[in-house]
């Protein structure tokens, strides 16, 4: 059986909707029998003008009755005509969702892991999956449990595209923490390191610093594995944050795109991660982590949250995976 998969693609886009679709593809894989493997099918929008309706149409007219399990779809470039569309050919489509946008087919199912999405959602039905019960992040994101007794590597990522440049732009304000500051004890004989990952789209020269090292398009587990070198992480508020979460990293993050508000929101209400505002606020929200035991509170609360532990049963009930 073939299993489909609709994404945003291409600079614009970034990395996090390849990177959702993947995971639960790789999940339903998991499920399935040997003796009837799922075959994952990527659909990049943009790479294959998939946004334009007749050639949407098109593709899925090369699609055999019944060689398809279904479709799984996040993208904000498709519209209500688009979906209509995929509900017309593939008998079960979930679709990643944000911010509650009015496109999606009464028989789909919607799949939003934020924390709290349920506020987001007056009349939802048993086919909305919301709340991080059902997050996703890929396996190699597990729960770093040591603490360091100082601060001494940031983690700063920024999505696969950062159009913006938040990557260079929040550098004086961490330099300006007083994790850079002269004569500063618990800095011994050596400075804090920033470690930037730079994702594939990445439009902008890297910036350069002293004590700055950057990494681009790394993997799921090289990732992680930057991510177990450091004590603390500053991210924008995408699919990083679950990663970030999975991992029980103590974070910072801030805004890079109006979707991300609300999820950002909610896990600050949570007490999860500190949320900045602004760039300006970072120097604060920095020193407010540099006690162990502030860190070691953020792995607590982090560890209690019991991220995606409603998945697989939900995602065997859809597709009809039993084991």
């Amino acid at each position: 059986m073939k299993l489909y998969l609709f994404y945003d693609d291409g600079a614009q886009a970034g990395l996090g909707h390849y990177r959702r679709v993947s995971a639960l593809a790789h999940k339903l894989a998991l499920l399935s029998s040997r003796t009837n493997p799922i075959e994952s099918v990527l659909c990049p929008i943009i790479t294959h003008k998939l946004d334009e309706v007749e050639n949407l149409k098109a593709f899925c007219a090369q699609i055999l009755s019944g060689e398809a399990l279904g479709a799984v779809v996040d993208s904000y470039v498709f519209g209500r005509e688009h979906f209509a569309l995929l509900d017309s050919v593939f008998a079960r489509l979930v679709c990643f969702d944000d911010t509650n946008r009015a496109v999606y087919p009464p028989q789909s199912f919607i799949l939003n892991a934020a924390p709290n999405a349920h506020k987001l959602y007056a009349a939802r039905t048993s086919r909305h999956l919301l709340g991080l019960g059902f997050g996703l992040s890929d396996e190699a994101f597990t729960p770093i449990t040591a603490v360091r007794e100082r601060v001494g590597d940031i983690f700063v990522s920024f999505g696969g595209s950062d159009l913006g440049n938040l990557s260079a732009q929040i550098l004086p304000f961490i330099e300006s923490s007083v994790l850079f500051a002269p004569h500063n004890p618990s800095l011994d004989s050596m400075p804090c390191v920033i470690h930037l990952v730079l994702g594939r789209h990445y439009p902008h020269t890297p910036p350069t610093r002293p004590y700055l090292k950057h990494y681009r398009d790394l993997s799921p587990v090289q990732m992680h594995a930057l991510m177990r070198r450091c004590d603390i992480a500053i991210s924008a508020g995408g699919g990083t944050l679950i990663e970030l979460a999975a991992s029980l990293m103590p974070t910072i993050m801030i805004e890079s795109a109006p979707n991300q508000h609300f999820q950002i929101s909610q896990f600050a209400a949570l007490g999860a991660f500190k949320h900045a505002q602004s760039l300006a606020q970072i120097p604060t929200l920095i020193q407010s982590l540099l006690p162990k035991f502030a860190r070691n509170q953020a792995k607590t609360t982090l560890k209690a949250l019991r991220i995606g532990l409603e998945l697989e049963s939900a995602l065997g009930n859809i597709f009809g995976l039993h084991s």
